[in-house]
């Protein structure tokens, strides 16, 4: 009862940390929600594969059903586009992950608490969760169906079970990725001697069916199918080592608090042996050339500490599954959630690409069997929370994933801060062209999305027309770290060929200390081909976005 009550207190204390970042802009995919809703609310069933120029089924970027859209659609329609209205109806799916997390934490550890907390407070969970991607209702529907199917098979409870399945199949057309639930569901099943309840899955795939069906009778393709041949075509063994590289830095480097709790796992003598067994892992940023040739020693030397730190993790993983086979008395609980983060990291490896918000399905295993091994560690096995260098750890955590979150508002808000005072400085009744971009306009991480919210005359400047015919028009360009260079490039070479002058009227500069999403410093949150460092923070002031405005006229 006791937990209880601070469970209680800890879902109220991060609603009251959220609200502080209830106003944050739409960036990163945030913009394909609303897309996608905006579409589902003008057609319902058949939903057009594009909506106003923007894909709606993106199998060519990531290939995701649509159905999250369906919960969308009606609060856009009725609420319209605010954001404080999307992010106050996005806490819901926060809560019930967190929640899901205690109830697992319940079922297997006798810290539950400190469970759940490590979880909550990783850098991954809090900014993600202040975004409305797919990715925070996909962690909280799989936590949910796998909770609830533990227990209902646990307790021989068939509406727990009905319940667990239905939850399931609405993860798995959140995100394809929501399939892996199903498969864990029935690892439980068999792991517990109770085959028989494996049978209600069939409900589960019944639902993902029904969505493949939906699919095939509007579109003529299986999107699924689409997007899984996708990924085998585009499969490769060097993009494989990268990712296994992106995960190493990711694991600890988006949670932190598993850097921090591993000198209190060091009081075992064979952990200190795997410890110096992963030591070697940290040369890797040293020796190897690709894809670590443009980080300086010191971001090495991070990528290194992190390196040692998630292989050590997942090491002990690994020591804690063999274990559990070949003890005597078989530990059904270590196998069980070994066996789960193992087949996640194999997946997530083999995705297209590494990000925080991927890494998520990974941190509550991991954290699961991180605090089993504390107790076996003897770390204070009564005293809960009260161990002096835990809540240090704890506290170290919290600082740092506020301070991210507050670097990813910041870095969000960016596109919506220059809108507004472009719109307050510079009166452009004249035609609005901006710099290309490489994909379709609502993916540009909110710099479109706000051009064409609040001048829906702006224009995406295509470089395969001619605008020879074009006079005084405006032409706006990003020339900072964030969506540059590649997009200011492409403008610089294409206004060249086409001998045009630019006359700058006004540039826009936003300058920050925190760097979770950027090329020049490394760093990959939201995807790690940006960089392999899941963040960088700077002592002074650097650009996070400038924007330039130019008169365009033709020589």
């Amino acid at each position: 009862m006791r937990d209880n009550k601070k469970i209680i207190w800890l879902l109220l204390v991060f609603v009251v940390f959220s609200l502080f970042f209830i106003n944050k802009a739409f960036h990163i995919d945030d913009p394909f929600t609303i897309t996608i809703a905006k579409a589902i609310g003008e057609h319902f069933i058949r939903v057009p594969q594009n909506y106003q120029g923007n894909p709606v089924f993106t199998e060519q970027v990531c290939g995701n059903p649509i159905l999250l859209g369906y919960y969308w659609a009606p609060i856009i329609s009725l609420l319209g586009e605010q954001e404080v209205w999307l992010h106050i109806f996005f806490l819901p799916f926060s809560l019930i992950a967190i929640i899901s997390m205690y109830i697992l934490s319940r079922r297997f550890t006798n810290r539950s608490l400190l469970a759940t907390l490590c979880f909550l407070i990783t850098p991954a969970f809090v900014v993600t969760s202040g975004n409305i991607m797919l990715d925070i209702p996909l962690l909280g529907f799989f936590l949910g169906a796998l909770a609830t199917f533990i227990y209902g098979v646990d307790k021989d409870d068939k509406k727990l079970l009905f319940l667990s399945v239905i939850l399931a199949g609405i993860a798995s057309l959140i995100k394809y990725s929501g399939l892996l639930v199903i498969l864990l569901m029935f690892i439980y099943a068999l792991a517990s001697s109770k085959k028989r309840y494996s049978l209600f899955l069939l409900i589960s795939i019944f639902i993902f069916f029904l969505g493949c069906v939906h699919n095939l009778i509007f579109y003529n393709r299986i999107y699924f199918l689409v997007a899984l041949l996708r990924r085998a075509k585009e499969f490769s063994i060097n993009a494989i080592f990268i990712r296994i590289f992106a995960c190493l830095s990711f694991l600890s480097g988006t949670s932190i608090i598993s850097i921090l709790l591993i000198p209190c796992l060091l009081r075992k003598k064979i952990n200190q042996l795997l410890l110096a067994i992963s030591l070697p892992v940290g040369l890797c940023p040293f020796l190897v050339k690709d894809p670590f040739i443009r980080y300086g020693n010191v971001e090495k030397g991070i990528l290194a500490l992190l390196f040692i730190s998630s292989f050590f993790i997942i090491v002990i993983i690994f020591k804690a599954c063999i274990l559990s086979i070949f003890k005597k008395s078989r530990d059904n609980d270590s196998l069980f959630l070994s066996l789960w983060f193992i087949f996640l990291l194999i997946f997530t490896i083999g995705i297209q690409f590494v990000a925080a918000r991927f890494i998520l399905l990974l941190f509550p295993p991991m954290f699961l069997l991180i605090v089993k091994e504390l107790n076996l560690s003897k770390i204070s096995p009564s005293g809960g929370l009260r161990n002096k260098f835990i809540p240090a750890s704890i506290l170290i955590t919290i600082i740092i994933s506020t301070t991210l979150a507050i670097g990813d508002y910041r870095l969000a808000g960016v596109y919506r801060d220059f809108v507004s005072s472009l719109k307050e400085k510079l009166s452009l009744n004249k035609d609005i062209y901006f710099c290309p971009t490489s994909f379709d306009t609502n993916l540009c991480y909110g710099y479109a999305y706000y051009l064409q919210k609040y001048y829906p005359q702006a224009k995406n400047l295509k470089i395969e027309k001619d605008l020879s015919g074009i006079r005084d028009s405006i032409y706006i360009v990003p020339n900072g770290s964030f969506l540059a260079p590649p997009f200011y490039e492409i403008c610089a070479d294409y206004f060249q060929k086409l001998n045009y002058n630019k006359n700058l009227i006004n540039s826009f500069c936003y300058k920050g200390n925190v760097f979770i999403h950027n090329r020049k410093f490394h760093a990959g949150f939201y995807t790690h081909d940006w960089g392999l460092l899941p963040f960088y923070i700077s002592f002074r002031k650097v650009s996070l976005e400038t924007f330039d405005v130019y008169s365009l006229l033709t020589k």
